[in-house]
């Protein structure tokens, strides 16, 4: 489960990306985010795995608070929300594994000093 509670977050210049968002998105539940550049939509999706912080309110994945979460936990939600969106989408989880497969495979590769 993927829940924001009263989520905001303000940029430094004190733009307003997110004001005020509250989202619950259960898991296997799909859902699409559309809006005009600029509304929010990459902000919103930055702050579930913390890549942006909130400023206040909160998030949370499967109950874990996202702000203030160390890097062994960041990782750790990294794998919940993948898992997340394989139960929501086969589809997803296959090009997930697939890129990771061949992004792993030329990382190896190239650190032995060839290429795909």
């Amino acid at each position: 489960m993927i829940e924001f509670e009263n989520a905001d977050v303000t940029y430094p210049g004190g733009f307003k990306a997110l004001s005020n968002v509250s989202l619950t998105i259960d898991q296997g539940e799909l859902v699409v985010i559309v809006g005009l550049s600029g509304a929010g939509k990459s902000t919103l999706l930055r702050a579930i795995n913390g890549f942006v912080p909130i400023t206040a309110g909160s998030v949370r994945v499967n109950g874990v608070e996202v702000r203030g979460a160390s890097q062994a936990r960041f990782r750790l939600l990294y794998f919940q929300l993948i898992a997340f969106a394989c139960a929501a989408s086969e589809w997803f989880c296959a090009v997930w594994a697939a890129g990771s497969f061949v992004r792993n495979r030329a990382a190896v590769l190239r650190n032995a000093g060839r290429s795909m």
